[in-house]
């Protein structure tokens, strides 16, 4: 995993485009491809798994790493004694959100003893590795969701559409020292606001219009409402700077449709759950 490693050290300085321009310019590995790690200024792999490789070789895109540690690499869990869940992101659709369907290690250990693979919908930008190939024939993340939030989500989506999967390798450990660079660096209004609104994007990117307006906008508007009652006006920031992109996300949308195959959050959600 040495050329992994090495994207790795060019892009521990910078942000998202940083990393691309990185992965861009790095030379094609002879007699293998090359693994593209985007993680932030705080996180790196402490433990690469053999799997990891082979997982990646036979022609999926992203490995999530199972464990995010701490600086004394001991694994950073839950009140309930689990692992964090962005280890194995799993999902159900909701009214008007993506719900996560919590898990615990009895899970995986049960997945593991069958000989089923821990399948998610995406692996955490901060903690990912992906084929260079795969990553860039995907065209990277898209620049709707800049400056950050849910791109990882959607990447993950689109690779599933081609049948790429994404996998959860519990081998493998990523340490995340000093906590996350979001937060230090934008106020935590705009930081909500940033993450309703890309999660509102990604899920008109993937939903029928029809049953957008009709299945989760009202579920939509009435949180935004209970939130408004509290004072809380992040949810109606969110939302209407969404709708401000209407026509990106539209435009979005027929790139996406046109250029590889596409499958409704709905179905793809299914498909990966019976897995």
């Amino acid at each position: 995993m040495r050329s992994a490693d090495t994207v790795l050290r060019r892009a521990r300085r910078g942000a998202v485009a940083a990393l691309l321009a990185c992965a861009a310019a790095a030379p094609a590995l002879a007699g293998g491809p090359l693994y593209v790690v985007p993680v932030n200024g705080v996180m790196k792999p402490v433990r690469w798994s053999g799997t990891v490789r082979v997982y990646l070789d036979v022609g999926n895109l992203n490995v999530g790493m199972n464990c995010i540690v701490d600086e004394n690499y001991n694994c950073v869990l839950d009140e309930a004694g689990n692992p964090l869940f962005n280890s194995w992101p799993r999902y159900r659709l909701g009214r008007g959100k993506l719900v996560s369907c919590r898990w615990t290690l009895d899970d995986v250990r049960a997945r593991q003893a069958s000989g089923r693979p821990l399948n998610g919908l995406y692996a955490s930008g901060g903690s990912i590795a992906a084929r260079r190939d795969r990553f860039r024939e995907l065209g990277g993340f898209l620049p709707i969701y800049r400056p950050y939030y849910s791109e990882d989500m959607d990447l993950g989506t689109r690779a599933w559409m081609r049948g790429w999967a994404t996998r959860c390798v519990p081998e493998s450990r990523i340490v995340h020292p000093g906590g996350g660079t979001i937060k230090r660096l934008f106020r935590a209004r705009r930081v909500r606001a940033t993450r309703i609104r890309n999660q509102l994007i990604y899920l008109a990117l993937y939903t029928p219009p029809g049953e957008l307006l009709t299945r989760h906008l009202p579920w939509i508007l009435g949180r935004a409402l209970m939130r408004l009652l509290r004072l809380d006006t992040t949810m109606l920031v969110g939302l209407a700077q969404a709708v401000a992109r209407a026509r990106e996300i539209a435009a979005t949308r027929a790139r996406i449709r046109a250029s590889q195959p596409y499958k409704t959050l709905a179905e793809l959600l299914e498909d990966i759950a019976a897995r």
